[in-house]
């Protein structure tokens, strides 16, 4: 077989992959996006621009000392203890890129509430607040690395932004599992 078909069939199979980590991800966490019009939180996380519904945040910190997990994957950076109450706080750049980034005093800490319990979200920035129709919200092309991690893409000429869905951030088999059949924040190994 030659060098060109070996790359083709490897491109083809990893598309194959993506669309099957993305079906996967969203049978999964049953999480779908909502009708009407919602208020968004854009952020920067690396180049690109995510979204978070605002009524599944709480607030946003400067970076701040965490407490390692031992053995945590590289994009669970630690605990935050957030008025007495110890929060996870996943880096979603690291998450999105499936490798470890070095957290800078620039970064901001999203606190987010998801199935009762609260979760710390690294991002780089916070742009605004918009109401966004959800109407104009597109599906996600399957072959792009963050599909497993993303509701929708709201289209914001020049930019593309991408909805985040809380439930794919903390659900997938390479970070600790929040199943649909476990109670709120009870995690799975």
């Amino acid at each position: 077989m030659d060098r060109h078909k070996i790359l083709d069939e490897v491109r083809e199979l990893q598309h194959r992959l993506n669309e099957l980590k993305t079906s996967i991800s969203r049978s999964l966490h049953l999480e779908s996006l909502p009708t009407g019009e919602k208020e968004v939180l854009f952020m920067q996380v690396g180049p690109e621009q995510y979204g978070l519904f605002v009524d599944s945040c709480e607030t946003v910190l400067l970076i701040c000392a965490l407490t390692p997990i031992p053995e945590a994957p590289p994009w669970i950076k630690g605990l935050l203890n957030f008025r007495g109450e110890l929060v996870p706080v996943i880096d979603v750049a690291s998450r999105m890129q499936h490798r470890a980034r070095t957290v800078v005093l620039n970064d901001l800490i999203v606190i987010t509430s998801f199935r009762g319990h609260k979760y710390g979200l690294i991002v780089q920035g916070i742009k605004t607040i918009r109401t966004v129709t959800m109407d104009l919200v597109q599906e996600v092309p399957p072959d792009i690395p963050q599909a497993p991690y993303v509701l929708g893409v709201y289209e914001q000429k020049p930019l593309s932004v991408f909805l985040l869905s809380i439930a794919a951030l903390l659900s997938t088999s390479d970070c600790p599992e929040v199943s649909a059949s476990s109670s709120p924040g009870e995690m799975k190994p």
